[in-house]
Formats: structure tokens, C-alpha cells, sequence
């Protein structure tokens, strides 16, 4: 099985991706690419000459691991279909990224899965660690999903429950979840899709759970959510938008 990262940058998560059984082949970066983009990746590509481990790019992570590396721009996302041609992809799996749209993926005989940080259907959109903090919620986890249509509703091969910290930054509540939990659920549904021994869940038509859209943190304490909220839960907010000390 040969399997394409997509994502948009690199983190601790996306280091992993040489790791998962299979033939992990090549990463696709997609982003805006924008002139501060460009010129943090000039700054970043300077610095890994000093200190290679710290700030390595996906371009260095992928030499290192001998697996090709392609910079897509999100405008012209439809290059990906032709590099995944190329490649003879059999697999995509889609983290931190923008959308993909589905018919570029069609031909994969795998599919692509997407990962997720909250439990679905809760929480569908793009900043669901924020929103989970600002409702409070108890538990907390990640979805490994099919990718379809409509946006974080594909049909889920693996859910990891755990429950939220409280009082940590969203560096670190992040890398429970992706880097601990994440990268787990990622292999072992990498794994049964080997041996072809996983059915997906179909997800839930659910229409009043919370989502999670992005644009909200600006002005977070304005929200109907955080008038909600005692002082604890407000500090738990503040320590996770880096606006209080996390413990």
C-alpha cells in the first residue's frame, strides 16, 4: 500500500508519517504560500543549516526519509490529482490541511481518511480544540474519518476518548491528541485497511450538536459560550489561547 501524506506544514505529528506500515511515499504541502509564508520557509531553511533537528521543513523530513515532497498551492488544489497519478497513490491521509475535495481522490483504491480532533459528529470545522475548551466538554479525543462532501461527515474507521486536561496551552492539548492519540489511531486504521478487516461507522445525521467554526477567538468572551462559563472555565479558555499561564 502506498501511502501520500497531505497536510500544510510540518509538526510533530507529520515527522511520524515515515512510521505507518505500508509504503509511506511522498508528502503533498499545501498553502496560500503567501510572500510571509515564503519568507518564513527561506528563514526556516537557514536555521536547519544551524540546527537541523529544530527547524527542519517537510522538504528536509522528506530527503531525510527518502520520499518525495511536493509544494502545492491551495488555489490550484487540482495538481494533486495528477501527483497522486504519478506516485501511484493507494492511500491519502489528510491532516491540518485545507479541504481537499473529494474528486480528486476518486481513483485511490483505499480512499483517504482525514484526522480529526473531537469525537463526531460533535464538533465539525476547522478549530474544534478551541470550541471543546470553550463548552467545557469533559472528555475529549480524535476521529480517523473518510474524507466526503460534506466537511468532517465521512463515515469513521477509529475514535480515541480521553479526558481534556485542563489548563494547558493548545501547543499541548494538541500533542496529546495528535501526537499521542492521533498517530495511533492513524496507524491501527492504516493497518486493518491492510488486511482488509475494518467497515466504517456511518456518522450520525445529527443536526443540533455544537460545531466548530473558524474566526471565533478573536473575540471570544463576547460569545454566548463564555457567558456561560464560571471563573474556572474561564481561566481554562484564557490558559489555552495563551492568555493565562497554563499549569
Amino acid at each position: 500500500m502506498k501511502i501520500v501524506l497531505i497536510t500544510s506544514g510540518i509538526d510533530d505529528l507529520s515527522r511520524r508519517f515515515h512510521e505507518l506500515s505500508g509504503s509511506p511515499c511522498a508528502v503533498i504541502d499545501v498553502d496560500s504560500w503567501s510572500l510571509q509564508r515564503k519568507l518564513k520557509s527561506v528563514v526556516r531553511s537557514a536555521l536547519s543549516l544551524v540546527f537541523p533537528s529544530r527547524f527542519e521543513s517537510l522538504n528536509d523530513y522528506c530527503k531525510t526519509h527518502r520520499m518525495q515532497y511536493f509544494r502545492v498551492d491551495r488555489a490550484n488544489k487540482s495538481v494533486i490529482q495528477s501527483v497522486l497519478k504519478d506516485v501511484s497513490a493507494d492511500l491519502v491521509i489528510t491532516y491540518r490541511c485545507p479541504i481537499v475535495p473529494t474528486r480528486y481522490l476518486n481513483s485511490l483504491q483505499y480512499g483517504a481518511i482525514n484526522l480529526h480532533n473531537s469525537l463526531l459528529p460533535a464538533f465539525r470545522g476547522g478549530d474544534p480544540l478551541f470550541w471543546q475548551v470553550l463548552h467545557a466538554v469533559e472528555d475529549t479525543g480524535v476521529t480517523v474519518h473518510g474524507l466526503s462532501d460534506t466537511i468532517d461527515a465521512g463515515p469513521i474507521f477509529k475514535q480515541v476518548r480521553v479526558k481534556r486536561p485542563r489548563y494547558v496551552s493548545e501547543k499541548e492539548l494538541s500533542h496529546l491528541l495528535n501526537v499521542v492519540h492521533g498517530f495511533e489511531a492513524i496507524s491501527d486504521t492504516v493497518k486493518l485497511l491492510q488486511a482488509g478487516g475494518i467497515t466504517p461507522a456511518v456518522q450520525e445525521a445529527v443536526t443540533d450538536l455544537p460545531s466548530a467554526p473558524n474566526g471565533a477567538r478573536t473575540n471570544w468572551r463576547q460569545l454566548p459560550e463564555a457567558q456561560q462559563l464560571n471563573a474556572d472555565e474561564l481561566k481554562d479558555v484564557a490558559c489555552f489561547l495563551g492568555e493565562a499561564e497554563s499549569s
